[in-house]
């Protein structure tokens, strides 16, 4: 099995195929204050026209289970804890192989689908490779068969983000150890659990 070499500099750089939380641009790159609820205001876009109503929503953390993440490890991997605020969350991993890692975590953004263009803007970027995907929202891709980003049909939204925008999500799975670790899963299998999750959280902003 390929080993995922060390790194010193997360943030600008890319582990075998694996994408760092700022690598693609519109990472969150410090972690966000730990929260069970934050108040946000949504905005519900129509022919211009936007009504906005108050009340608290969820974290995002509370979109997917640990239960769900890990089953989409194939149980390889368990969720440690998470924290996040209602755009965002970071779920810390621990393997159930014992197999020590410096980062092992899964990150979950919602975004405006503005940046979902600005990232397609690294396609073909040495080292990078983009796949797009059939199926998820309006368009969606894998980005080294590790981050999925879709462009969903959700226009509801926080006040905060620019006038018009729709969702876009972010799923990614960083695992960043030393190279004389034997890692316990594969990068197929990171894949199809990275598309997997991002097909349930679609649903969910979705519905």
């Amino acid at each position: 099995m390929k080993h995922w070499g060390k790194l010193t500099n997360v943030s600008l750089m890319v582990a075998a195929g694996l994408m760092t939380l700022a690598a693609c641009g519109g990472g969150t790159e410090e972690a966000a204050t730990p929260s069970s609820q934050s108040t946000v205001r949504l905005v519900a876009q129509s022919d211009g026209i936007q009504a906005a109503d108050e009340h608290t929503e969820p974290s995002l953390c509370d979109s997917l289970s640990a239960e769900e993440i890990g089953a989409a490890f194939g149980g390889k991997f368990v969720v440690s804890d998470a924290y996040g605020e209602e755009t965002n969350c970071i779920y810390n991993l621990e393997s159930v192989s014992g197999a020590k890692f410096e980062v092992a975590r899964l990150i979950i953004e919602t975004l405006p689908g503005s940046r979902y263009e600005t990232t397609k803007g690294w396609e073909g970027n040495s080292g990078i490779t983009f796949d797009y995907l059939e199926g998820l929202g309006q368009e969606a891709y894998v980005i080294n068969d590790a981050e999925v980003w879709v462009l969903t049909t959700s226009t509801r939204v926080p006040n905060w983000w620019p006038a018009g925008e729709v969702m876009s999500v972010k799923v990614a799975t960083q695992l960043i150890t030393a190279s004389s670790v034997e890692l316990p899963i594969s990068l197929d299998e990171v894949r199809a659990c990275v598309i997997d999750l991002a097909g349930k959280l679609v649903a969910r902003v979705e519905s």
